[in-house]
């Protein structure tokens, strides 16, 4: 049976190769957008026909699909793999035969949903999760049309040859600067496509290994959960991580089990945030010391406002 520090590890593993093949996918789409750019602009009927210019634009707007169909593919491959390796883990943590059937059954009735709920609840209060790709190219081919309209003003003025045109384009829109892939969050700040996706990468592997426990423990009947993982990077790097104060707590997924705050009591106090470490290991009441201590705890504090309540009365 795999421990806390296996299971962390697994968890970092992923990550890692995650971080490896979304580099990848982000530096191809790049290269091949700059290409496209440096080739467009450089054609001799670029500045003069309007239908090259839009043939540009069009390839501009395809590479930008092609990103948005790589990134939906990755998240869809590695949302099946996580969601099998923290399957299994369950698997092991319940008693035997508490979970029936292959993972490939839990797949077709769990997986889709999980893959749809790798956003945390709080995204909307930190960061878009899901950003607009079709919108960045949009942005892109604004950028570059606004460039071609001041080069021909310019060109009219001046008179400007095509091929001084044409460098005074490069120079005004550098292909490096139409495929930095600059994302903008609901809060309006601007996330690097590198700083992004490792965010997503986290968030995602995080996310999916959580859901796809609760789900195989849920479906064979257990409700209460310990929030395992202790201090993550996230947490040294902000002080008031609600993560710290969660670590080691236990929850009650749906509230049916008086006595513990619930699985949304911690995402309501902003626990698995984005790129959020911790995760859950599942918990038999009858054999856990610590679930009956927090049992205990749980009570004399609701006892304590109640008191209180009554005296104030």
């Amino acid at each position: 049976m795999a421990n806390q520090r296996q299971r962390e590890r697994k968890l970092e593993k992923g990550i890692a190769e995650g971080k490896k093949e979304l580099t990848a996918i982000l530096s191809k789409r790049k290269r091949a957008i700059s290409g496209a750019v440096w080739e467009g602009v450089s054609a001799t009927k670029f500045m003069q026909n309007a239908a090259t210019r839009e043939r540009l634009y069009s390839e501009i707007a395809k590479e930008y699909a092609t990103l948005d169909s790589d990134i939906n593919d990755w998240v869809v491959s590695k949302s099946k793999v996580t969601s099998k390796n923290w399957w299994n883990y369950a698997k092991e943590d319940l008693p035997n035969g508490s979970v029936s059937g292959t993972f490939g059954q839990f797949s077709n009735k769990h997986v889709e949903n999980i893959i749809g709920m790798i956003n945390p609840s709080t995204v909307s209060r930190q960061v878009a999760i899901n950003a607009n790709i079709g919108g960045m190219a949009q942005n892109s081919i604004r950028s570059l049309r606004a460039a071609v309209s001041t080069t021909l003003s310019e060109a009219s003025v001046e008179g400007l040859t095509n091929p001084q045109m044409a460098q005074r384009m490069l120079r005004k829109v550098g292909a490096k600067n139409l495929n930095q892939l600059i994302f903008t969050d609901r809060a309006g700040r601007k996330w690097s496509a590198e700083r992004y996706f490792s965010m997503l990468n986290q968030t995602l592997h995080s996310n999916v290994a959580r859901q796809s426990y609760i789900a195989t423990a849920t479906d064979a009947g257990f409700d209460l959960f310990q929030i395992e993982g202790g201090v993550t990077g996230s947490s040294l790097e902000n002080a008031s991580d609600p993560c710290d104060e969660w670590a080691g707590k236990i929850i009650s997924m749906t509230g049916s089990t008086k006595g513990y705050p619930t699985y949304q009591d911690a995402l309501d106090a902003g626990v698995f945030h984005p790129q959020c470490l911790h995760f859950l290991s599942a918990v038999p009441p009858s054999e856990m010391p610590a679930a009956k201590k927090q049992e205990k705890v749980e009570e004399k504090q609701s006892d304590k406002v109640a008191d209180k309540r009554e005296e104030s009365e």
